[in-house]
């Protein structure tokens, strides 16, 4: 699952990457929102969560919302 995440991602951010100057923060956008369901994802699949990684799955969700919505950068 997480080489299959990984190879996901790079995809994703490779082909986002170009586009015109108009369409690059919504594509950099649509990236910074990638990132952060990955490690979500990678952090869930633990087999124990301690403080520590409840924390670092809380941030991410963060970093998630954040980005989401990119109907905002219009």
């Amino acid at each position: 699952m997480n080489e299959k995440t990984r190879y996901l991602v790079g995809v994703v951010t490779l082909s986002l990457r170009g586009g015109s100057p108009v369409q690059r923060p919504i594509l950099n956008h649509a990236i910074e929102c990638k990132l952060p369901s990955k490690e979500f994802g990678l952090y869930a699949c633990y087999e124990s969560h301690d403080d520590a990684i409840c924390s670092y799955m809380q941030d991410t969700l963060h970093r998630f919302h954040t980005f989401k919505d990119i109907s905002s950068l219009r």
